[in-house]
């Protein structure tokens, strides 16, 4: 089984002035978007996973279209709920919460912004879904050692969503532990690529990184993050 992981395009998080919560794409994200259509990784996809959030819509257009595949949206693949009153904020009181929120002590990074998701609830609910999605595949950890997993499945899963859901999924995936900062950790491009697939462990298979924001289909003139 492999797993491709693409972040949306670039968000036009300002319109008129004022901030979205929820985002379409800039002139730039579109182009970026079209540019996965080429992308070695989808060749093979067998489904198509988005978030429900404008910016993976979008982004999973032209993905969609070249795979011949009907999208299917998650709720757990939506990125961490921001604060209600970041929707319609002028962008100078965004960037001085951003500011001031980069300046905590890292153990207070877990509550994360006022108002907002918190990390724990954001990983919970990402990591619970996508492991019972896959459960209805019939894909499951093993009991004796969760970093393993007892089936594999002839599939190629091509995923659209967050910098902060890749992030999530990719460390369930590695058996790593979450921290507060996974953005920061796994800090990925516009439109860039993630793969993982499966290696044989014994009678079970565990997950390997094979390639992480891979921006291979974009002219280098038009990476952004």
């Amino acid at each position: 089984m492999e797993l491709v992981l693409i972040r949306h395009g670039e968000p036009a998080w300002v319109e008129d002035g004022r901030t979205s919560n929820d985002p379409g794409l800039t002139p730039r994200g579109f182009e970026q978007a079209e540019a996965l259509r080429t992308h070695w990784a989808l060749e093979g996809a067998t489904d198509l996973w988005v978030s429900p959030y404008k910016r993976s819509q979008l982004t999973a257009v032209p993905v969609a279209d070249a795979l011949g595949i009907e999208p299917t949206t998650y709720q757990f693949l939506a990125e961490v709920t921001n604060p209600p009153s970041w929707h319609g904020g002028t962008p100078e009181e965004v960037a001085e919460a951003l500011d001031e929120f980069r300046r905590r002590h890292p153990d207070e990074w877990w509550a994360g912004f006022d108002g907002g998701e918190t990390v724990r609830d954001f990983h919970d609910r990402v990591t619970t879904g996508f492991e019972q999605a896959l459960k209805n595949l019939g894909s499951s950890r093993t009991v004796d050692d969760p970093i393993l997993w007892d089936h594999d499945l002839d599939r190629r899963i091509v995923i659209v969503a967050h910098q902060g859901t890749n992030a999530m999924l990719l460390i369930t995936l590695l058996g790593l532990d979450v921290v507060a900062w996974e953005w920061e950790r796994f800090y990925s491009a516009h439109a860039s690529v993630a793969v993982v697939e499966t290696s044989r462990i014994g009678p079970s298979k565990a997950f390997s990184l094979r390639a992480f924001s891979d921006t291979s289909h974009i002219p280098r003139t038009m990476v952004t993050r």
